[in-house]
């Protein structure tokens, strides 16, 4: 139980740790998730040799290995010159691999060695595969809830690391000095045996396939450990309901579902009567969703598990890599593939058939049976399933057809459409642009002519260099002026496509302007101090909250590249977060004030200056409140829970 908690908490931690690294992007998440299920594989490969590894040089083998990861820390993340998920993978391989690879071998090894015991229960030594997915929850909840939002980075890497030596010491502890051979079942439970690799590695991946398709969905708004942990949770609760001692029967299962898919219905029916409730209603239909799914993946695992302990070894390679294969399908084959399908429903269509492959697979003895007695009725459901899927394909089609232009890259979904008369920039569920069809260049939405972010742009105090972290569809840059020179700093290279070759707010930009790709973390310290008159950070009403653009060491950043009396303009504004109270506390640690002032349609620009007779006279603007005692955010300390609106 320890070694699972010890590996979800560090995979959240240290995803989380990845973020900034990577553009603050959920794919980082679903791609650390990819890497995890490969090191699980490993490690069961390893666990199926390890008990094989008898006598001092075995256990002196064993105590290297168990040992290794204790000179690995402190964690350091490279990242590679190379495409982002490959960057993503080479930084996790060169950190944490040694440790999280020992820990997944934790629960085949722990197996084995009670089947080697003289317990009771040696015969059926399953059920501790639930036991050690109760640590594995613990984690997910104690880890978003309460470490995250209370401890530093290092604090927290420092606990893991302690941790981790207790593991090490139970380790050798629990491994058998004299094991007992294998024992053979004389009367296997009901089922038991009549799995074949094949199925088990389909029933694995059909979850391990639905867990990144329902985490891409929920985290299309906020990519966050809690939102990562949710999914994965609910993952884990139907390997704790399956694995038990007494596998839950038929009818359970059915109960179990039919109440899950109840809640889903009343959840989604909430969120369309009552719109403030829409996200975190979405978020509990499809966790639901995914819960029945999983439900359904597992309890055939378990059904079909091998009777003999003996095949411990190859059931959990099969169910290792089915898992891996799975969330590869998802995080590495989609982008890939249907890199131009900006559909999300795509994944789930693809863990679905998955899933389907894995019930005919099951039963496909019976089927062709049936089939071969009842032509005409197997004519009939084959017409109609080729009807179904062809409708699939039709419905997937007509919202692609629907697109101007629709693209999938590691940082999500971004797609351009045209509606009642406007173009409209879309990044998963977030709108990042709209333009007018018949009025070319003129800024709409967050940046209208009214907007306290417009009225600052066309008055005097903007100077001659304007700076700006987020382009989107370039909507700011339809209130340039001649005169000016401007620096986009944007992460994504296909915004910067979308928006020269779809809008046209760039086209007013001065001939001097420039769009710089990258990191604005890293791409602002190549900029000279004292280089900006204004600087504008506009990277947080997206859907994916790029916290590492809102520490003290980044405004830092930003203050040290103004002129004297610049300015730093936020367009804080987000839909989950509320994010003025932590810019107020950020430009009171580096020396500067904040005041605010929200537009027509809902927004909010944090100005930090030190004088605001001016501004405040123009904008109307009121200080930032920021609550006693808030805690700055720093590198080392990000509390992105506690700014969740609700």
């Amino acid at each position: 139980m320890l070694g699972a908690f010890l590996m979800f908490t560090g995979e959240l931690a240290v995803a989380r740790n990845l973020q900034p690294l990577f553009g603050s992007s959920a794919s980082v998440w679903t791609t650390s998730l990819m890497f995890f299920q490969l090191l699980l594989l490993l490690g069961y490969l390893g666990a199926a040799r390890w008990p094989a590894l008898t006598g001092p040089r075995g256990e002196l083998l064993h105590a290297a290995v168990v040992l290794l990861p204790l000179l690995t820390f402190p964690f350091a993340y490279p990242v590679l010159d190379v495409p982002r998920w490959l960057a993503v993978v080479a930084s996790l391989s060169l950190s944490v691999a040694p440790a999280f690879l020992v820990l997944s071998t934790t629960s085949v090894l722990t197996q084995r060695w009670f089947s080697q015991s003289g317990h009771p229960a040696r015969l059926d030594p399953y059920f501790l595969y639930g036991v050690s997915n109760v640590g594995s929850l613990a984690a997910l909840v104690v880890y978003p809830l309460l470490v995250e939002p209370l401890l530093g980075m290092r604090v927290q890497l420092g606990l893991w690391y302690g941790l981790y030596v207790v593991f090490a010491a139970l380790h050798f502890i629990a491994r058998p000095r004299r094991p007992q051979p294998l024992p053979a079942v004389p009367d296997a439970p009901a089922h038991a045996g009549e799995g074949t690799f094949t199925g088990w590695l389909l029933f694995s991946a059909g979850g391990s396939t639905m867990l990144p398709a329902v985490t891409n969905v929920i985290t299309a708004d906020a990519s966050m450990p809690l939102l990562w942990a949710l999914p994965l949770a609910v993952y884990l609760l139907t390997f704790v309901i399956t694995f038990a001692r007494v596998t839950p029967p038929w009818s359970a299962v059915v109960r179990l579902s039919v109440g899950a898919l109840a809640l889903s219905a009343v959840a989604f029916g909430l969120g369309q009567w009552q719109k403030s409730w829409l996200q975190p209603a979405l978020v509990v239909a499809h966790t639901a969703v995914l819960f029945v799914a999983c439900l359904l993946c597992h309890w055939n695992l378990v059904r079909l598990r091998p009777a003999q302990p003996s095949q411990l070894g190859r059931f959990y390679f099969a169910m290792s890599l089915g898992g891996f294969l799975g969330t590869a399908l998802i995080a590495l084959l989609v982008p890939m593939l249907f890199a131009r399908v900006a559909v999300a429903a795509l994944d789930y269509a693809l863990a679905g058939v998955v899933l389907v492959s894995a019930l005919l697979y099951r039963d496909r003895v019976k089927l062709a049976a049936w089939a071969r007695a009842h032509r005409l009725g197997a004519a009939l459901g084959a017409t109609v399933t080729a009807l179904f899927v062809g409708l699939v394909v039709l419905v997937f089609w007509a919202q692609v057809a629907l697109q101007v232009y629709g693209v999938r890259t590691f940082y999500g979904l971004h797609t351009v459409k045209d509606e009642d008369g406007y173009r409209w920039l879309q990044h998963g569920n977030t709108v990042h642009g709209i333009e007018a069809l018949d009025e070319r260049g003129v800024p709409r939405g967050y940046y209208h002519r009214t907007s306290h972010i417009a009225q600052y742009l066309n008055s005097a105090h903007v100077g001659a260099r304007v700076g700006v972290v987020g382009l989107g569809a370039g909507g700011l840059a339809g209130w340039s002026r001649e005169g000016q020179q401007w620096e986009f700093f944007e992460l994504d290279p296909e915004v910067e496509h979308i928006a020269r070759s779809y809008f046209g707010f760039m086209e007013k930009l001065p001939a001097s302007s420039s769009v710089v790709i990258g990191d604005a973390r890293l791409t602002l310290a190549d900029v000279p101090e004292g280089h900006f008159d204004t600087l504008v950070l506009d990277a947080f009403s997206s859907d994916f909250v790029p916290t590492h653009l809102l520490t003290k060491e980044a405004m830092a950043l930003y203050k040290s590249r103004l002129q004297p009396g610049g300015r730093l303009v936020f367009h804080a504004s987000n839909r989950l977060f509320e994010l003025r109270p932590v810019v107020g506390a950020l430009a009171e640690s580096v020396g500067l004030r904040a005041e605010c002032g929200g537009g027509l349609i809902p927004s909010a620009e944090a100005l930090a200056d030190a004088s605001f007779a001016p501004l405040r006279a123009d904008l109307a603007l009121q200080p930032v409140v920021v609550p006693p005692g808030a805690r700055v955010w720093t590198d080392d300390y990000i509390n992105l829970l506690g700014a969740l609106r609700y």
